[in-house]
């Protein structure tokens, strides 16, 4: 992996940008083998999710179709999973 160091990957999580988190991730994917490009990015999916909830529906559909090809997941599993966030988030 080009940058596995726990500064880098702290700065990813704490990105609120996340075309900025999207496109630094997709870039670590195409650095690395397929699988730890992955298992990097999926490290952030969780993050991803409660994050774009509080986004605007046009931007969670633009993001949601960037985030398909660097998390390597169905557009209808991550809105699956942002639904349910935002319904956990609701009931806090």
């Amino acid at each position: 992996m080009a940058r596995s160091d726990a500064d880098y990957t702290a700065a990813l999580r704490q990105e609120h940008d996340l075309y900025r988190l999207l496109a630094a991730l997709g870039t670590e994917r195409r650095s690395s083998s397929p699988e730890s490009g992955v298992a990097f990015a999926m490290r952030f999916y969780s993050t991803f999710i409660t994050k774009v909830t509080g986004w605007p529906p046009s931007d969670q559909d633009a993001l949601i179709s960037v985030a398909r090809r660097v998390f390597n997941v169905r557009v209808r599993t991550l809105r699956v999973d942002v639904e349910r966030a935002r319904e956990m988030q609701a009931r806090s």
